[in-house]
């Protein structure tokens, strides 16, 4: 929840956010920093990265003045500018050319409709994953993020959620198949209506699925 709060936050006040893995060493940490030149590093304790602000998990902004002005809309020119090590290995940016705004009025382009429930097993710093959760939140849907991908895991939670959309990338989906049948089968994932991979053309193992 905090990382959905913490990244509406920067839109608010302008800001474009540019999530990385918790997991990275220091050392990429540092060098996706030097890239990008953040105002502030989140999520990191304070003194991690020499020379930046950083705020640890669980970090409470200051009582502020309630005298103060609210502070003016201001829409940041990229709404997500997520990283990517590419072919040499060294992190790239890829800022969106999109800026932060959305219609509600208008449906979504990822067909999830409005009143759903999108089941996320991915990580929160792919871009898929984050497109499609911030896609469904903002079109009205409830969005479930399981702390990390297990196959049984994933269907029994499509089913409890009655999720009507999913996004999984192919991999996923081949470990949900080598599940015995008994198990893939025993869950009803009747409610689903939009399921999502990246494989082109479809494989045939993908089709039965």
């Amino acid at each position: 929840v905090d990382w959905f709060v913490a990244f509406a936050a920067c839109w608010r006040i302008g800001a474009t956010p540019q999530p990385v893995s918790a997991r990275l060493p220091l050392r990429e940490l540092e060098a996706i920093i030097e890239l990008a030149d953040p105002l502030v590093v989140m999520g990191v304790a304070e003194g991690t990265v020499s020379g930046r602000v950083c705020l640890p998990i669980g970090y409470v902004a200051p009582r502020r003045d309630s005298t103060l002005a609210v502070h003016p809309d201001v829409v940041p020119a990229s709404w997500k500018a997520p990283t990517s090590g590419g072919s040499t290995g060294r992190p790239k940016l890829i800022v969106s050319g999109d800026p932060a705004l959305i219609d509600p009025e208008v449906p979504s382009a990822l067909l999830l409709g409005a009143d759903g429930c999108l089941v996320n097993p991915g990580p929160l710093y792919h871009n898929g994953p984050l497109i499609w959760s911030w896609q469904a939140l903002l079109h009205g849907n409830h969005v479930v993020v399981l702390e990390r991908f297990e196959p049984e895991a994933t269907l029994a939670a499509m089913a409890q959620r009655r999720a009507t959309a999913v996004y999984m990338v192919p991999n996923m989906m081949k470990r949900i198949w080598r599940l015995p049948d008994d198990v893939r089968t025993s869950y009803d994932l009747s409610s689903l209506r939009v399921l999502w991979h990246l494989a082109e053309p479809c494989p045939d193992w993908l089709k039965q699925v």
